[in-house]
């Protein structure tokens, strides 16, 4: 085991070298718990600062994004027949994230309303 990368302080991994039988599990739970808390505190500032750019404008997908995307669907094997299924399922199983994506990718409210209208008569 590689000490150093669990993220100790010194006088825990001197804790860790003491125990020659067995399994220091309480001290590595709790680093865990230390890290999921870590892991949800960061997820929180970077939804504050995604809907902070949403909310100005900023946060918008370039013409370059969009053509590299469309390519990396391509190459995947997704078409256009396939997309709006695609499309479909995302809008039945998360419909708010779903309109998000596409407003960070760039198309207006009027835009996404004409799309999913169109989705919706699909056959």
């Amino acid at each position: 085991m590689v000490l150093d990368t669990l993220g100790l302080e010194l006088e825990r991994i001197k804790e860790l070298l003491g125990y020659e039988d067995t399994m220091p599990t309480g001290i590595l739970l709790r680093r865990v718990f230390e890290i999921n808390d870590s892991i949800s505190g960061l997820k929180t500032q970077q939804r504050a600062i995604l809907e902070l750019l949403e909310a100005d404008g900023s946060l918008k997908v370039g013409r370059a994004a969009l053509s590299a995307l469309h390519d990396i669907g391509q190459a995947a094997g997704i078409s256009e027949a396939n997309s709006k299924d695609l499309h479909a399922a995302f809008e039945t199983n998360a419909p708010a994230e779903h309109r998000r994506l596409l407003a960070l990718l760039g198309f207006s409210g009027s835009d996404v309303d004409e799309f999913l209208a169109a989705l919706r008569k699909k056959p």
